[in-house]
């Protein structure tokens, strides 16, 4: 596993991960492949090596404390194994529509490209994945008595009673005539902002933290568990291509 950052405190905090050497080369074939946007302010980044159970088993983790662009667009010319992204914050990042997405530090904006081998027919239950897994990794964290629901296809949405938008899910897939090669997700939580402003006619509108249970750990939390989740539910629905029971689970919520 790979982690790279301009930050090593940035990292060692969320993640708990100690070793760090520089990489060798500027030409490393995952920052080449990722076009590292920092490379010229930082030199040689940083590269964390080591495993980290409580993420799951990717085989590449980036961190960028502040993406200069969107990092699902540029993971769409990813064609390496499975890479999760993590941004603290960043520009250019888009919603459905193309809407720009509004990053604020401290909320969680996540990425990632897990190269598949699956019949067509499991495109539906992929863009399923995210919004199952963010429902259930947030559970534990609402504040009594609220109450929440996955808005078809991968919205989710607390009832205040009006619906409120509190994270929200893009998913992309490169396909051949036969079967699904690699799924991408992007997706962000309003775990301590929300945009202040919502475009016309684009509801439900945002909000955040004041629905969450105090919690110094939530972002390393959610980010550990959703990252293990989404990546455990994607190698098993490739496992189990006709299995029901993740269409079950979205019903349900």
């Amino acid at each position: 596993m790979y982690i790279l950052s301009p930050s090593y405190d940035c990292i060692s905090e969320i993640l708990n991960i100690d070793s760090v050497e520089h990489a060798c080369d500027a030409n490393h074939s995952l920052l080449s492949q990722f076009e590292w946007q920092d490379l010229t302010a930082l030199g040689k980044p940083l590269c964390f090596r080591g495993e980290s159970p409580e993420l799951g088993t990717w085989a590449n983790v980036i961190l960028e404390r502040n993406a200069a662009s969107s990092q699902l667009v540029r993971l769409r010319r990813w064609c390496g194994a499975s890479v999760m992204t993590v941004a603290l914050t960043g520009n250019g990042f888009i919603g459905q529509k193309d809407r720009v997405w509004q990053t604020f530090e401290g909320n969680l904006h996540w990425c990632a490209a897990i190269p598949v081998k699956m019949p067509i027919v499991c495109a539906e239950l992929l863009q399923m994945i995210p919004a199952i897994c963010m429902h259930e990794v947030l559970q534990p964290y609402w504040k009594d008595n609220i109450q929440c629901r996955i808005k078809r296809p991968n919205d989710i949405i607390l009832l205040l009673p009006e619906p409120h938008k509190i994270a929200g899910c893009l998913t992309e897939m490169r396909a051949n005539a036969r079967s699904i090669e690699i799924v991408r997700y992007g997706l962000s939580i309003n775990l301590v902002a929300a945009p202040e402003n919502v475009e016309a006619g684009h509801l439900p509108a945002a909000c955040c933290a004041p629905y969450f249970k105090s919690n110094d750990s939530v972002y390393r939390n959610v980010l550990m568990a959703l990252s293990r989740s989404i990546l455990e539910n994607v190698r098993f629905l490739e496992r189990n291509p006709l299995d029901t029971d993740l269409r079950s689970r979205f019903e349900s919520k």
